[in-house]
């Protein structure tokens, strides 16, 4: 799915604590979101392949998702899109901030590779899933 997001807000002075201890700090206060949906019918993937594994040795990685559109039609369509959901919001408030999302659904880029995950080391059973979610 990849969707860009936006948000409108302004920022407020707020003042708390008692008088002789008062602090004073800059609050971000939003006021509009709004998003948009591009749809997209083809994803690879286009690694260079995975790095020398030794054999008790568990490798995490991480994988990052990137954009690149088949053909510059699919590109000016999308950043047509894009331009036309910052000039439906931009004016709601005093600042504006809009950004990008992608991800696929069901994907987990954070992954921990075996060269033979049918034998695992010992010590993998214990911190596999600490070494795959941090």
């Amino acid at each position: 799915v990849l969707e860009v997001k936006c948000e409108c807000f302004h920022m407020e002075r707020r003042t708390t604590g008692s008088p002789g201890n008062r602090t004073t700090k800059m609050e971000r206060v939003v006021t509009h979101r709004d998003s948009m949906t591009f749809p997209f019918s083809k994803c690879f993937e286009s690694s260079q392949g995975l790095p020398e594994m030794v054999d008790d040795v568990p490798v995490k990685l991480k994988l990052e998702l990137e954009v690149l559109f088949g053909d510059e039609r699919t590109k000016a369509s999308f950043e047509q899109a894009e331009r036309a959901l910052e000039l439906e919001n931009r004016l709601k408030d005093d600042k504006y901030k809009q950004w990008r999302n992608f991800h696929i659904p069901g994907m987990n880029t954070h992954l921990v590779a075996l060269r033979n995950p049918e034998h695992p080391p010992w010590f993998s059973r214990y911190g596999m899933y600490l070494l795959s979610h941090f």
